[in-house]
């Protein structure tokens, strides 16, 4: 049978070359029996050696209740399907496609799925979906990349050890990445001392011991595959001074902001001593307000961050707190002010594009396809809007959204004569302008037209006759048309301005059927 099919697809071929009449129109549905696979095409992208990239989805849907099989395959080794075969009622079905670039070089791949079903008059239907798969070039290189890239620590001879600090660790070209981090001093100690990025390691130094001056180490992190990285980190230790003084630029931080607005911007202040280094830490009395870092030597720097969440419009004061015992005007006290006022009032406006929704069909014919209206907010604030429609042909889909969105109109010109329709899509939203979309419907008068199919025959003794099959969509046909052992037949009651699909198959005496010959097309005007 598989040399007859070879046989009868290179005929029609040929005939449908000759002839030049081949191919079909349009009709309007669908065989009730058939199953209905979305989407019609798959398109998956990776970088060479990178992870597969994610799985893609088929949706086997059956418009009948009654039960058929199907199975589903790939005609090459880098497409997998899950599962490969099923039985359907009146539920959707699900095949999960994934892929892998493994083995492939960069480049551009085409496979195919094929979904067969067998209904239950053992009628036998494919559906064909190509499956494109771009690798592209090498995927990044793996990194680590740490922050900040320097550590310094300042303290006093005798003194408390400076707060600790943290380096964050993260990674590129890899999702997760297992490091080790070692240090060359004594007395800095690090922990944890293993993890995986993006994760954080914290330093902490110890003056136990040590004189004054200045201290050197680093600190070491490594992991397989990636090159280590080195952070440095200089340890201040300063003598205990007496007659020195502590101060700092600005005198007085002042913040401003609006309530429920964007946090002001966070501030630093200089902070200096006269004569030698001196070690100090700094607290708040606030909890509006945060310090960074909590401690530190002279000359350093603090930042100072304000949080406003929850507080009305008004002033706010605070007070930091440097400690400075080597000092000689220990503590020094530093005032802080924040001032928010009321937010301004809010006004939203509903924007919309297009400006009109233009539709047209064919009476007895198909549906126009869907249009999308985009909504935004072309004011202020938050805007809820709801959509709504004048005519039983229009539908909306969703109703109602914040701020952007989108609303599909689908029409549908069942039973609808020739001629042409209005109808509007309002918009509302509290506290704005409602909006109208006037949408026109355009309903042509239809007719109907024929196509004549012609075929080599095939010779073979057992051929028992041909199969003509019809439709719409390219891939999906009607029930089987059999013409007996003719090679020649015309299609009546094509629907004009509808294009329709067809293609031809030999059965022998046991009921065997050859797959389908190429698929051709025509236009009925």
């Amino acid at each position: 049978m598989r040399n007859r099919i070879q046989t009868l697809q290179t005929w029609l071929n040929h005939a449908c070359r000759i002839v030049g009449i081949v191919v079909v129109v349009l009709l309007a549905k669908d065989p009730a029996w058939a199953l209905q696979v979305t989407p019609s095409s798959l398109t998956f992208t990776v970088a060479a050696g990178a992870p597969d990239p994610a799985t893609q989805n088929l949706t086997l849907g059956n418009n009948r209740s009654r039960e058929r099989n199907w199975f589903a395959a790939a005609n090459v080794p880098w497409i997998t399907l899950t599962p490969a075969s099923g039985t359907i009622n009146t539920e959707h079905d699900l095949v999960t496609v994934r892929v892998t670039s493994t083995g492939l070089a960069a480049g551009t791949y085409s496979g195919t799925v094929t979904i067969t079903e067998t209904s239950f008059g053992s009628r036998t239907r494919r559906s064909y979906l190509p499956v494109a798969l771009t690798v592209t070039g090498s995927a990044p290189s793996a990194a680590m990349q740490l922050s900040p890239s320097a550590l310094s620590f300042g303290g006093l001879v005798g003194g408390a050890n400076p707060a600790s600090q943290a380096i964050t660790v993260s990674s590129t070209g890899v999702s997760s990445l297992a490091w080790t981090a070692s240090d060359n001093a004594p007395w800095l100690t690090l922990s944890p001392s293993t993890g995986a990025a993006p994760g954080t390691v914290t330093a902490a130094v110890s003056l136990a011991g040590l004189a004054a001056g200045t201290y050197n180490a680093a600190i070491t992190l490594s992991a397989p595959g990636v090159s280590p990285k080195t952070v440095p980190v200089t340890l201040s230790v300063t003598a205990v001074s007496t007659g020195a003084s502590i101060w700092n630029d600005p005198s007085i931080p002042a913040f401003t902001g609006t309530v429920g607005g964007t946090p002001p911007a966070a501030q630093t202040i200089t902070i200096n001593s006269t004569g030698s280094a001196i070690a100090w830490t700094a607290s708040e009395n606030t909890p509006w307000l945060s310090l960074s870092p909590s401690s530190g030597s002279t000359p350093g720097r603090l930042t100072l961050t304000v949080n406003p969440a929850g507080l009305a419009a008004g002033t706010y004061n605070g007070l930091i707190t440097l400690s400075a015992p080597s000092a000689a005007n220990n503590p020094k006290y530093i005032p802080v002010s924040l001032t928010l006022s009321a937010p301004v009032s809010s006004s939203p406006v509903i924007g919309y594009a297009p400006a009109n929704l233009t539709f047209s069909g064919m009476a007895g014919g198909a549906n126009p396809t869907a249009q999308t209206l985009s909504i935004t907010n072309a004011g202020t604030g938050t805007l809820s809007w709801s959509a709504g429609d004048n005519a039983a042909w229009l539908t909306l889909t969703p109703g109602s959204g914040t701020n952007a969105g989108s609303v599909t109109a689908n029409v549908n010109t069942a039973g609808m004569a020739a001629g042409t329709y209005s109808a509007a899509i309002n918009l509302s939203a509290t506290g704005a302008t409602a909006k109208t979309v006037p949408v026109t419907l355009t309903v042509s008068a239809g007719g109907t037209g024929s196509a004549t199919l012609s075929w080599a025959a095939n010779t073979e003794p057992d051929l028992a006759g041909y199969r003509v099959y019809v439709g719409t969509q390219s891939g999906t046909y009607g029930p089987p048309i059999s013409v007996g052992k003719v090679t020649l037949h015309t299609i009546n009651s094509l629907v004009k301005g509808m294009t329709y699909f067809f293609t031809v198959t030999a059965v022998d005496g046991a009921g065997n059927e050859s797959p389908p010959a190429a698929e051709l097309s025509k236009s009925i005007f």
